[in-house]
């Protein structure tokens, strides 16, 4: 039987102004002070090893998703960007989160 084979390197995720679902794991969150108070980046990997970025943190119901927690949403592809050598899409706007799996 064939096994999947992971790649090494992350591929852009969807098409960029489209709507996806991303499913995968939560990798961490960083909280951080604006102008506009605080704010929060959400870094995402899915089973592919591709990663997403968020501008918020994610939450299961009323509780915030954590570190090793598995997610899934729908969001819009911001843009596909390239972050110390590495393919990264940012997630934005409206989120229909489709559900987590804590720990």
């Amino acid at each position: 039987a064939k096994e999947k084979i992971r790649r090494e390197v992350s591929q852009f995720i969807g098409t960029v102004g489209d709507y996806h679902v991303f499913k995968g794991e939560l990798v961490s969150t960083s909280d951080f002070e604006t102008k506009y108070g605080t704010g929060s980046l959400t870094v995402l990997k899915d089973d592919d090893g591709n990663v997403a970025k968020v501008w918020r943190k994610l939450h299961d119901l009323d509780t915030l998703a954590g570190e090793g927690d598995r997610v899934s949403f729908e969001g819009k592809v911001k843009s596909h960007d390239v972050y110390q050598g590495e393919r990264v899409t940012l997630f934005a706007g409206r989120f229909r989160q489709t559900g987590s799996n804590n720990k």
